[in-house]
């Protein structure tokens, strides 16, 4: 067929293909075939809209007639300038995570700073959520720590003494942990008090309690699948993914994005959230 040489005809295709009712087996046939030739996993629409602008701008800027050159120029700077924003944030988060010494002082732990970043971008694109993006990719990395700190180094016992740390929420009382548990318990300590001092000042509203309560509630979680796991307990498949779910942390992620972002906070959505 003459459209399997017009990459642009394809795409078209492609994309149009997702638009279809169900039950439109011509829109499936349309995605196979373009899709066998474009090798594509993803429409653009599923995919990071600010990430796609470059190949937009790459498309387009060598065909004349198609687009007004103003508008082009406008999606070069609108691109520059985003792209400078993000490079910004990434440059904060990267001293941010230097300083905090992790990846030295757990080697065991996944240092995923650029991933974590990669991810809160995929989320939230915009630039003038510059504060929240930084506050998500700062959440998944810790996230990430603890979760391995629970399975697969801690013992039972440093297990338990950690999640007590963490449900008495005291950082005078940690001489019962060790050294590595300690850094990581000031990490997350840290991080929570920077969130609800900027809630503070900038919002009127302290979210501390419920960080903190979100906290326990993924500690509680980790330390009840160390057990099972330790113990080399059976469950069933229906606990198994409640658990699964659960220990993405979920309500870790929605309260910090939702103390960040919104431009006023309520009790009631915090509440709301923790469910």
């Amino acid at each position: 067929m003459i459209i399997s040489g017009d990459v642009r005809g394809l795409l078209n295709l492609y994309e149009a293909s997702y638009l279809g009712f169900p039950g439109e087996s011509v829109m499936d046939e349309a995605r196979s075939f373009a899709r066998s030739h474009l090798l594509k996993e993803l429409p653009s629409h599923w995919r990071i809209r600010r990430s796609e602008a470059r190949w937009h701008i790459e498309q387009y800027k060598d065909i004349e007639g198609i687009v007004d050159p103003s508008l082009l120029e406008l999606a070069v700077l609108d691109f520059n300038m985003v792209q400078l924003v993000y490079q910004t944030d990434l440059k904060e988060l990267n001293r941010w995570w230097k300083e905090l010494g992790l990846p030295e002082k757990l080697e065991f732990a996944r240092d995923r700073l650029n991933e974590s970043f990669q991810w809160a971008v995929s989320l939230i694109q915009e630039p003038q959520f510059s504060y929240c993006r930084k506050i998500m990719s700062k959440l998944v990395c810790l996230v990430n720590v603890v979760d391995d700190v629970y399975d697969v180094y801690g013992s039972m016992d440093e297990l338990q003494r950690f999640t007590a740390a963490i449900l008495r929420w005291n950082a005078e009382e940690l001489d019962e942990l060790p050294e590595y548990m300690q850094i990581c318990f000031m990490a997350v300590y840290n991080t929570a008090n920077e969130l609800a001092y900027y809630t503070i000042k900038q919002k009127g509203f302290n979210c501390l309690p419920y960080i903190k309560q979100a906290w326990q509630e993924q500690c509680r979680l980790y330390l009840e699948e160390a057990t099972t796991f330790h113990n080399g307990l059976d469950q069933t498949f229906e606990k198994y993914l409640d658990h699964g779910w659960k220990s993405v942390a979920p309500s870790i992620v929605l309260i910090h994005t939702y103390a960040a972002s919104a431009e006023t906070l309520s009790n009631e959505a915090f509440i709301y959230v923790l469910g």
